[in-house]
């Protein structure tokens, strides 16, 4: 029997809705260690272990071997069956980034492509890099839509990661006579994901599948359950169109051909519409997408596209539209001094503002007086009091960055050389917060020090001012239970705190132990 096969089974409650579902399907992947990069598989469409396997059992369908179009979501798990479609010489359509003009694009690996590279096309890169738009007016049929979901049942109902993108892609696609109901939908899942979901739980507009493919069965759903037949536009809101700039194309289509579209609180259909082509660059300022990130940065002037020479006008037109440009920037980084200046605020300055200005060429910089009277330089926070070169808070760590003394507040992280005692607390949810635990712990009137957390490998460490501290809180702990999984507590070994501990003192203990090692062995041989 299989480790996988010795896990609790992933329950759900009646009364839970989506969102409930969600969780708790994120939360079994994360704790039972079924996920894959990317980690966590919270808020995406989840990653699983053998979602290899589970792609090339796609590939062996019927269906997939009759299809040349087919229509697969960017998610990660779906990656081996791209690739599977490349390499079998099969036109493959992805969601167009963003969706500003169109829904999907079609990948074109290089001529003479080596199967490392279309590998490498069938991944996020390749999606970015070797796509083709295809235009909304295009005359295209898919043969085959493969989704991503969160949970599915075997009657064919899905639940995607939120938002309904999904979805609306599908509805849209319907709406373009792009597909229809003969079109077979299928699913990769792992098996934990196979679950019963109540039919109240979905509407008209969610999309459900036909065939839900895990690393160990296909199952070939008997719901016959009815697919969108395309965009119901009285539950879209015109922030959504704004979103997804395609959506206003397809609106406009269906508003020429004397459908209702009519969004959400409007009561009559539209007088005008336009049908309008975002540019190339264009939207991206406003969606933070892969590129959107970096496009809002740069801030980038689009050139007059004027033929001919450049006369006086131009070139003043030019001018003008460089100081603007720049007066913008000052603007952009003038707020970032203000900033800089807020932040210095914190040390408590005793030194005049106009001393800058009245200072004389050659005299050495004011220094900051903290309130112990410990004088620092203007530039480094060094500490020229003897006090701060004994560890304390000086010209080591987090002193340098000045400020005085980082272990004053009482908010501060301790030092190391207060810490005696820490108590190693192991079998931790990967799901859990930090928040979450600390509540645990105070409900058992223990109070560390500090928590060291490393709750995404599963364990965390309570750091005492005494070693009697620890030792009672580790009673104090004893059947600790966190989501109805037993944690292991422990006394740290004492590896963990040396490792902790300054280099400066490892390497003094370690020449300390070779020199008594050594004197030991010199009695020895006197002794002889």
């Amino acid at each position: 029997m299989s480790e996988e096969d010795q896990l609790p089974m992933l329950k759900i409650d009646a009364e839970d809705k989506k969102g409930d579902i969600r969780s708790k399907v994120w939360n079994y992947l994360a704790d039972n260690n079924l996920s894959t990069y990317p980690r966590p598989p919270h808020r995406r469409i989840s990653n699983f272990k053998d979602a290899n396997i589970a792609g090339d059992s796609v590939a062996s369908l019927d269906v997939f071997k009759n299809a040349q179009i087919i229509r697969i979501d960017p998610d990660k798990p779906l990656e081996q069956i791209r690739f599977k479609t490349l390499e079998a010489g099969k036109s493959l359509l992805v969601p167009t980034p963003r969706l500003k003009n169109n829904i999907f694009s079609r990948i074109v690996p290089p001529a003479d492509c080596s199967p490392k590279l279309l590998r490498g096309c069938a991944a996020r890169l390749g999606v970015e890099e070797f796509s083709e738009p295809v235009d909304v007016d295009d005359k295209i049929h898919v043969d085959l839509v493969i989704v991503g979901c969160i949970a599915v049942s075997s009657k064919g109902w899905r639940i995607g990661k939120g938002g309904g993108l999904s979805d609306l892609e599908y509805a849209m696609m319907a709406s373009l006579g792009v597909v229809d109901s003969k079109v077979p939908v299928v699913t990769m899942v792992h098996d934990c994901q196979v679950l019963n979901l109540k039919d109240d739980l979905f509407g008209s507009h969610d999309l459900p599948v036909d065939y839900i493919v895990t690393p160990t069965r296909v199952i070939e759903c008997n719901g016959n359950l009815p697919k969108p037949k395309g965009i119901i536009w009285s539950m879209l809101t015109q922030d959504r169109l704004n979103h997804i700039p395609v959506l206003r194309r397809i609106r406009f289509r269906e508003w020429k051909a004397g459908n209702n579209v009519a969004l959400d609180g409007e009561t009559e259909n539209p007088v005008e519409l336009s049908d309008t082509i975002l540019e190339n660059d264009e939207g991206d300022e406003k969606v933070g997408g892969y590129r959107g990130k970096f496009q809002r940065r740069e801030r980038r002037r689009k050139q007059p596209e004027e033929g001919g020479n450049a006369g006086e006008d131009n070139g003043k037109d030019k001018e003008r539209s460089d100081d603007a440009q720049r007066s913008k920037n000052n603007r952009r980084f003038n707020k970032k001094r203000q900033f800089r200046s807020y932040k210095n605020k914190r040390f408590n300055r005793k030194t005049s503002e106009n001393d800058g200005e009245n200072r004389q060429d050659g005299e050495e910089r004011p220094r900051r007086i903290r309130e112990d009277g410990d004088e620092q330089n203007r530039e480094g926070g060094r500490n020229n009091s003897e006090s701060g070169r004994d560890g304390s808070g000086g010209n080591r760590g987090y002193g340098a960055r000045g400020g005085g003394n980082r272990w004053s507040g009482p908010n501060r992280r301790r030092p190391i050389n207060e810490i005696e005692g820490s108590v190693y607390v192991g079998s931790l949810p990967r799901s859990l917060r930090v928040s979450q635990f600390k509540v645990k712990v105070r409900e058992r009137k223990v109070t560390p020090l500090r928590v060291l957390w490393r709750g995404s490998s599963g364990f965390a460490f309570l750091n005492f001012k005494t070693q009697q501290d620890a030792e009672e809180a580790l009673v104090a702990l004893e059947g600790l239970e966190i989501s109805d999984r037993a944690l292991k507590l422990e006394m740290a070994r004492s590896g963990s705190d040396r490792a902790r501990r300054p280099r400066g003192a490892r390497l003094s203990n370690q020449r300390n132990s070779q020199s008594e090692g050594e004197a030991e062995a010199d009695e020895e041989e006197r002794a002889d």
